[in-house]
C-alpha cells in the first residue's frame, strides 16, 4: 500500500509537469501562439484573430497551406508580397480577389467584419518560419507592423457612452434616444470596409481625429450618411437605413472621437 501510494504521487508530479510545458508550435493544432497573460490584448482582438484562424481553416488553407508556408497560393509568412503587405491590401486582394490568379472574391461569400478577422489571422502568420515554405513571390518589405503587433500592444477604441439624442433628417421626429450597441452593428455591417474596424480610415477617410472634409456636426453626419458622397463612392443611405438606424450610426461615430486607433490613415480635409 505505501508503494502504491509513493507510485501515485510520482505520476501526479509528472504529469503536472509535463502538462507546464508548452507544446511546440507546428506539432499542435494550434496554428498561431497564444499571448501571454502579461500581454495587453484585448480580449474582443484575440477573438478575432480566433475567428480568423477558423475562416482561414476553412477557406484559405488548401491553397495557403496550414501554417500560411504556401502552396497553389503565395507564402503568407516571409516579407516578400505580391500585392503589397499593409492590412488595407490584404483587405483589398480578400475581398476583391484576382480572378486571374484563380483567386474568388470573397465578398461574395463572406462578410467584410469575416475579412478583416482573416486578414488579422494571417498577419500572425508573419516571421513564423513555418516548415517546407514556398519559394518568395513578388517583392520583399520590411519594417511594418503587423495586426498581431497592433493586437498585442494595442487596445481597441473604448466605446464612449451614448450622447443621449440627436436630430434626424427631415421628416422624421425630431428628437429619439439613441441606441450605441445598434450603431455598432450598423457600422461594422455597412461602415467597416470603407472606415476601418475601428474608425482609422481605409479606402474612406480616419473617422477618429479632428479632420472632417464635409464638417464635423452631428447634423453634417446625419446628411453626409443619408445623402451620401457621390463623387467619393460614397452611396446615399437614406434609401437602405431607417432614421433610426441612421442616428445610432452617427452616435457610435461620434463615440469614435480621439481614441488613437493602430495604423490610423493620414488627416483629411480641415481640423476643427
Amino acid at each position: 500500500m505505501f508503494f502504491q501510494r509513493q507510485i501515485r504521487f510520482a505520476l501526479g508530479i509528472l504529469c503536472a509537469l509535463l502538462l507546464s510545458v508548452p507544446i511546440p508550435l507546428w506539432g499542435s493544432e494550434t496554428l498561431v501562439a497564444q499571448p501571454s497573460s502579461s500581454s495587453n490584448a484585448t480580449e474582443s482582438m484575440k477573438a478575432d484573430i480566433q475567428l480568423g484562424q477558423r475562416l482561414y481553416r476553412k477557406h484559405c488553407l488548401m491553397c495557403h497551406g496550414k501554417y500560411g508556408e504556401g502552396q497553389f497560393g503565395p507564402n503568407l509568412a516571409d516579407n516578400y508580397w505580391i500585392y503589397g503587405n499593409r492590412t488595407e491590401d490584404l483587405v483589398r486582394v480578400v475581398t476583391e480577389g484576382i480572378p486571374e490568379k484563380g483567386m474568388v472574391r470573397w465578398k461574395e461569400k463572406i462578410s467584410s467584419e469575416s475579412i478583416y478577422n482573416v486578414v488579422a489571422f494571417i498577419e500572425t502568420f508573419q516571421g513564423t518560419n513555418p516548415p517546407n515554405p514556398k519559394a518568395p513571390q513578388g517583392q520583399e518589405v520590411l519594417g511594418q507592423p503587423t495586426a498581431l503587433t497592433v493586437a498585442l500592444l494595442d487596445t481597441p477604441p473604448a466605446e464612449k457612452k451614448p450622447i443621449g439624442a440627436i436630430s434626424l433628417p427631415s421628416g422624421s421626429s425630431e428628437q429619439a434616444p439613441v441606441d450605441l450597441q445598434m450603431g455598432k452593428v450598423v457600422y461594422t455591417k455597412h461602415c467597416l470596409m470603407c472606415h476601418g474596424k475601428y474608425g482609422e480610415g481605409q479606402f474612406g477617410p480616419n473617422l477618429t481625429d479632428n479632420f472632417w472634409i464635409h464638417g464635423n456636426t452631428t447634423q453634417d453626419l446625419i446628411r453626409v450618411i443619408s445623402e451620401g458622397v457621390a463623387e467619393k463612392g460614397m452611396v446615399s443611405w437614406k434609401a437602405k437605413l431607417s432614421a433610426q438606424d441612421i442616428q445610432n450610426v452617427v452616435s457610435f461615430i461620434e463615440s469614435l472621437q480621439g481614441t488613437n486607433p493602430p495604423r490610423a490613415k493620414a488627416p483629411q480635409g480641415e481640423e476643427y
